[in-house]
């Protein structure tokens, strides 16, 4: 295994699917919406993103579904917060496990520590499991999860490359285990390239965004 190129991302306008999500959003009384991630083909369309209720001061973590049956939209912080005893739930991404399609999040900042969780929201959407793995680091962010041959895998660092799988799932968790790890850093990559999206397949490779964190004023900024 390893990470092959990287390469700059460019930008392009598409009408369709930009004014989609317009649509979408605009059935919402909400401002500053923002990280979209989103899969559409011809039978179904989802999008998760963050944006602010208005009357409210929180971020809010939304996901839009939409088949040929209907479209349902639900705000993933106010309905889950109290149950998994979060204050924020924030970056809500899509992933396609084993044909299905989840949301992966986590619970922000947490002064003990935060939670990474996965979701299954398609066809049918069942409760949220807490991620859990011994090696973790106090503060986690962005995983991307995937799957190959019915088992299920995350991409959990890029330099070294480290591969986690699901051990054991359970009632209100999935526990993850050490599958493959790299010994040394590449150094034709950078250190500080972290992951940005979910994993996309095409033609038998994996693709994903990933981005560079630099702190200017003291704001961060991603590249």
């Amino acid at each position: 295994m390893e990470l092959l190129h990287i390469k700059s991302c460019t930008s392009s306008q598409d009408k369709e699917l930009s004014g989609y999500f317009e649509n979408v959003i605009s059935s919402l009384d909400i401002y500053n919406v923002f990280n979209p991630s989103f899969y559409c083909d011809e039978n179904v369309k989802i999008f998760a993103f963050r944006a602010i209720l208005k009357g409210s001061k929180e971020l809010s973590s939304f996901i839009s579904i939409e088949d040929q049956k209907c479209r349902s939209i639900k705000n993933i912080s106010t309905d889950f917060h109290k149950e998994l005893g979060s204050i924020c739930l924030i970056d809500p991404k899509i992933a396609q496990i084993n044909g299905d399609f989840y949301i992966t999040f986590n619970s922000g900042w947490m002064p003990k520590g935060n939670d990474i969780f996965i979701m299954k929201i398609y066809p049918e959407m069942e409760s949220p499991k807490r991620i859990l793995y011994k090696n973790r680091q106090k503060q986690e962010r962005n995983w991307a999860f995937f799957s190959e041959q019915g088992d299920i895998y995350a991409l959990y660092w890029l330099n070294p490359l480290r591969i986690l799988k699901v051990g054991r799932i359970n009632p209100k968790t999935w526990e993850m285990e050490e599958y493959y790890s790299e010994k040394e850093k590449n150094n034709e990559f950078p250190k500080d390239l972290t992951i940005g999206t979910q994993l996309s397949k095409l033609n038998n490779k994996y693709y994903f965004v990933g981005h560079k964190k630099i702190y200017l004023w003291r704001k961060k900024i991603y590249f």
